[in-house]
């Protein structure tokens, strides 16, 4: 994660040069724009753990990001920038120029890019979208576990076990894999002439190669132009055989799962979900709920995020096996010193029916 974050802060160094030198500040107001949405939504957030256990490499590379991300910014939003600085950056380093506009601009090291683990970690948080399009139809929820994932994707054999590892975290995975088999085995395909584009690009013939749109096989079409990007289809006219080339574009797709498998796809990129849930799992998303419930707990009587507590609980029987069996993992992740069961009758309106107390140790 430090290398790739890195790796991104040189490449926006060197486009942001690149664009305030042609005049360009769009452009270089979109590269901002991506790098930070990289640092907030995929860095700190993939890092919090580091940053609980004050990794001081990942404090490090975070300050290095944020020292350079306000000189890259200081141009365009001169007075937040200037305000981070003094802030932030002069509270650290005091040896630092009295003002971010009177230090140097960043200079790029192109030895610290690698667009290998860039492109890895992009295919990365593209598949977790797929992942979440895949639960949100799906309707099970994230916090509950699943068995396993399966991937189709250009790229894929290339990606690290760490990173596979942040899928895995992010879609509450905990197995994957890539898929070896034909699409065909988790989804039934189905496609229809799109006329819209057919009919631009062919005129008089779009009848003629609907038709045969619809007597090939979907599966095998909609997978080779998923591959290939283009679909060769023999036409029998009444002037002879012709061979035309067809798109994605110039088909509607439609893909329905199969029993037990939630499956998401876009742009030749497939991600599926086994839906199939076992005590064990059922029960790991019990306790993820009941860490939910023990958190939204904190905030509401206003606790730090740092304070150490006593939970004070209760729940019905299956509920209560759950939490019993997984309290130091509950413990761990809510920073509570002590659980105790009490014989309060539950009065929340929760699905869990679960009573909590929480007290500051």
């Amino acid at each position: 994660m430090d290398r790739w974050i890195l790796s991104e802060l040189n490449k926006l160094i060197a486009g942001v040069d690149l664009a305030l030198e042609n005049f360009d500040s769009q452009l270089a107001g979109s590269l901002l724009a991506t790098f930070i949405d990289d640092l907030s939504n995929w860095y700190v957030r993939r890092s919090r753990r580091r940053f609980w256990d004050g990794d001081p490499v990942a404090l490090n590379t975070l300050y290095f990001c944020l020292k350079n991300l306000t000189l890259l910014l200081a141009p365009m939003v001169p007075f937040i920038s200037e305000h981070v600085w003094q802030s932030l950056i002069r509270v650290a380093q005091s040896n630092q120029p009295e003002s971010v506009h009177l230090a140097d601009f960043p200079i790029s090291d192109a030895k610290r890019i690698d667009e290998n683990l860039s492109a890895s970690v992009s295919l990365s948080r593209r598949l977790v979208e797929l992942g979440r399009s895949a639960r949100a139809e799906s309707g099970v929820k994230i916090r509950q576990p699943l068995s396993r994932a399966l991937v189709s994707a250009s790229g894929w054999e290339k990606i690290s076990e760490e990173i596979k590892t942040h899928i895995a975290d992010e879609l509450n995975i905990q197995k994957l894999d890539g898929i070896h088999v034909a699409e065909a085995d988790l989804v039934d395909v189905s496609v229809k002439a799109n006329f819209r584009t057919l009919g631009t690009k062919f005129g008089a013939e779009v009848q003629d190669i609907a038709k045969a749109i619809t007597e090939a096989d979907h599966t095998l079409m909609v997978k080779h132009l998923r591959e290939n990007k283009s679909f060769e289809i023999n036409l029998k006219t009444a002037s002879g055989k012709k061979v035309v080339s067809i798109d994605i574009d110039d088909l509607v797709v439609t893909e329905t799962p199969r029993t037990g498998w939630s499956v998401a796809s876009h742009a030749g990129e497939s991600l599926a979900l086994d839906l199939a849930l076992t005590p064990e799992l059922i029960q790991m998303g019990v306790v993820r709920e009941v860490i939910r419930a023990v958190q939204e707990e904190r905030k509401r009587i206003g606790l730090d995020i740092s304070d150490r507590i006593t939970v004070n609980w209760n729940a019905p029987e299956q509920i209560a096996l759950a939490i019993i069996e997984s309290e130091t993992e509950i413990s761990s992740e809510v920073l509570a010193t002590k659980m105790v069961r009490q014989s309060k009758q539950s009065n929340s309106d929760n699905e869990l029916g679960l009573w909590l107390e929480l007290i500051k140790s």
